[in-house]
């Protein structure tokens, strides 16, 4: 990992910074990216501002999650709209939009990371009005009321949209319309961090080039190269697996179309399977995959298997296709693939009500053949891809970055064709981004980062041991009922008292605490040894303390569950409960923190998320429901089925997930419904679990079945799948062959 990557890596776990993430195409931004998810102890939200991104990142749009009107934004109270002209919310008006449920609030307040990826195309006020939201249910003014935000994305790559009518009201409130200009902006310090080591190409004069395509300072040297690479007349039928990279759907589409319509042989449409919620609308392919022999074609993911045959944006032709079977050639490495479907997910983010932790859900998947003609693509499709020959036409470029884009696709400048000379007219960069990064890039981020990771520390222990708001809260809601003579919560009166003197309590000697606290960190001679005893003494002081109030808080929501005409009393008491125990949990959590920092090691999700923190309030629910159960209470019987066991683990392959469910004992059927994945896909995932050697053949196929097909596979490896199955008897399932020809694999 470079120093730049760890550098965000050491911002992102260490301290509260906004930071910029940016680099030249094939720095590895969404590699990075992946990284810091898997590793961060933050709970994070990835949104993105197009569904496709968001799909990519594994997020969602910043329109969903924030629950955005696609109206533009103006950051003030006294703008007035204007009869008959472009309407545009203020920010008077934008609140009227985050009616949220008490469920999507409570997450948005646990948030404590957002990523945004695709940055570049994120427009000013679409910031603010992010911002405006994250304010209000917050309940914060500090700047994203107080989240860490990372920005992700090239500047000098696709731009914001935004037309010519609105621009002509923005342009009043903004200097420009990237996300960099908007109001939160200037009211906080981003940590501006550049990927230098680019993966895609390794050619110095390469390099050199898209750079300065990348800066608008080409010269004419650039433009010399680049025409030399000029062919008006190159002809794709006699040059195979090259891609036209083009301006506009309707001129990629026509191409494909034209080159498949000249192809023989039969056609065949694989139309994608769709389980559960997922909108057309963030399809990462089209609704249809029409292919013949002999079709170029593209991957449009990673090979995941351990021979990494393929990646994104790969070329190669349709070897052998059937209505149930893909062979793809790669003729420079001379690899036949037989394709496997690839799942793309739809989630959302969910708060775990165990361990208050955002975590994803997912809505419902696409399954698909993981290609795409490829004769041609659009530029903007094109972003995040690579290849390896290109054909390109950049004098056609609409946009900034159109060109760059484009050029930076590819790895070699061997591979690329132009279909014309090169215009110098036609290329340029917005001058917000050039001064933008010329302000930011000569920043030295390493000199602050102690300072930064001291004062996340400090926030940290603050926020763990200021309990002012909570017993406030607390205190206020208590008094609203507590004296009522008629009411039929007064049993709880004695309960709710002692629950506020404690809460008095525990502020009062935590508030007194945290002026020493604060004393250390100021001092000249700050020491970690002192800070750790000093610590070491206030979780053995305060624990017991908080897990007694989180205990009895819980209790009484459990009890009063079932009673009747006690609905409103539950609900607001499970805002309590669920301040409660994030208290004690973030207590754990701290202590961790301060133990780990005096280690001199980094925070990580594995050493942060301690089994106590997973296992703690289900803990003590599943005693509380055993004691509800024995005891005689006006109240029904509580069932324990609604406590379900967690086990908060690192994220694991979708494969893995397959097999845990295939441990205990469910069949491919039960499996596929419970992953809303399609039976096939389950199968599929099955026959590489066998490949693997996790699942023996015989506890999926019968012994009768194994020997019918080791008969019809004998001395006919290199047939195909679908030739066999002609040959098979009628019983016999592609499920079937799918599975024996992995196990096959692993018997060679």
């Amino acid at each position: 990992m470079t120093a730049e990557a760890q550098l965000v890596l050491q911002y992102i776990q260490h301290t509260n910074k906004n930071v910029f993430l940016t680099g030249k195409a094939g720095t590895g931004k969404t590699t990075l990216l992946k990284n810091i998810l898997s590793t961060t102890h933050k709970n994070t939200v990835v949104v993105a501002p197009t569904g496709i991104a968001a799909l990519n990142a594994g997020g969602v749009t910043i329109h969903s999650f924030f629950q955005l009107p696609f109206s533009g934004y103006v950051p003030t109270e006294d703008f007035r709209n204007k009869p008959d002209a472009l309407y545009f919310e203020t920010k008077k008006t934008i609140t009227r939009h985050f009616k949220m449920n008490q469920t999507k609030q409570t997450l948005i307040k646990n948030l404590e990371l957002l990523v945004i990826d695709e940055v570049s195309m994120l427009r000013a006020d679409i910031l603010d009005a992010m911002n405006e939201m994250l304010q209000f249910v917050r309940k914060s003014r500090e700047p994203f009321g107080g989240v860490q935000v990372l920005f992700i994305g090239d500047l000098w790559q696709l731009p914001p949209v935004v037309k010519s009518n609105e621009w002509q009201t923005l342009q009043q409130f903004y200097q420009g319309i990237y996300f960099f200009n908007a109001w939160v902006m200037q009211q906080t310090q981003v940590i501006y961090i550049e990927l230098k080591k680019i993966y895609r190409q390794d050619d110095a004069r390469f390099v050199s080039l898209l750079n300065n395509f990348r800066t608008n300072t080409i010269t004419a040297d650039d433009y010399a190269i680049l025409n030399k690479q000029v062919n008006t007349v190159f002809d794709t039928k006699k040059n195979k697996g090259y891609i036209t990279l083009t301006t506009h759907n309707r001129k990629a589409d026509e191409i494909n179309d034209q080159e498949l319509q000249d192809l023989k042989g039969e056609e065949f449409v694989f139309l994608p399977e769709i389980i559960g919620d997922f909108p057309e609308k963030i399809y990462p392919l089209e609704s249809e995959l029409v292919l013949k022999k002999g079709a170029q074609v593209m991957f449009v993911k990673n090979d995941l298997s351990h021979e990494k045959r393929y990646y994104n944006g790969k070329i190669g032709f349709v070897f052998y296709v059937s209505a149930h079977e893909i062979e793809v050639l790669i003729p420079e490495d001379n690899v036949k693939i037989t394709v496997e479907k690839y799942e793309w997910q739809n989630v959302r983010y969910v708060l775990n009500e165990q361990t208050k932790e955002i975590e994803e859900e997912v809505l419902g998947t696409f399954v698909q053949y993981p290609l795409k003609l490829a004769w041609a693509i659009t530029v903007h499709k094109s972003q995040g891809l690579t290849f390896d020959k290109a054909i390109l036409d950049i004098n056609d470029v609409f946009m900034s970055g159109q060109a760059y884009v484009a050029l930076s696709r590819l790895r070699t400048l061997s591979g690329l064709i132009l279909s014309k000379p090169v215009a110098i007219r036609q290329i340029g960069t917005d001058q917000h981004i050039l001064s933008f990064s010329e302000r930011n890039k000569h920043l030295n981020n390493e000199d602050g980062l102690l300072q930064a990771k001291l004062e996340y520390l400090w926030i940290q222990i603050k926020e763990t041991f200021d309990w002012t708001t909570a017993h406030k809260q607390f205190s206020d809601w208590n008094s609203t009922w507590v004296d009522e003579k008629k009411s039929t919560r007064k049993i709880y009166a004695p309960w709710a008292v002692k629950q506020e003197r404690l809460l008095e309590n525990l502020k009062s000697v935590a508030t007194k605490f945290l002026h020493e606290i604060y004393a250390l960190f100021t001092a000249e001679d700050f020491r970690v040894e002192h800070l750790m005893l000093r610590l070491e003494k206030a979780y053995n002081y305060f624990y017991p303390k908080l897990d007694e109030l989180a205990y009895d808080t819980l209790f009484v929501l459990e009890q009063s569950k079932k009673k009747k005409g006690f609905v409103l009393f539950t609900e607001q008491l499970s805002v309590f409960e669920h301040q409660h125990i994030k208290m004690v949990l973030k207590l754990i959590k701290t202590h961790k923190m301060i133990r780990i920092f005096k280690a001199g090691k980094d925070f990580n999700k594995h050493d942060l998320e301690t089994q106590e923190i997973v296992t703690y309030r289900l803990n003590h629910l599943t005693a509380i429901k055993e004691i509800l159960r024995t005891q005689i209470l006006d109240i029904d019987t509580v069932e324990t089925d609604d406590i379900k066991e967690i086990s908060k683990i690192p994220k694991i392959s979708t494969i893995d997930k397959t097999f845990e469910l295939w441990q205990r004992k469910r069949t491919i059927k039960e499996i596929a419904e419970e992953r809303k994945l399609s039976v096939q896909t389950i199968t599929q995932h099955i026959g590489k679990l066998i490949g693997q050697q996790k699942i023996d053949v015989t506890e999926v196929l019968s012994t009768k079945k194994i020997m019918e097909l080791e008969k019809l596979f004998e001395n006919h490896h290199d047939k195909t799948l679908t030739e066999l199955k002609a040959e098979a008897p009628e019983i016999t399932t592609w499920e079937e062959l799918r599975i024996f020809k992995a196990y096959l694999e692993v018997k060679e």
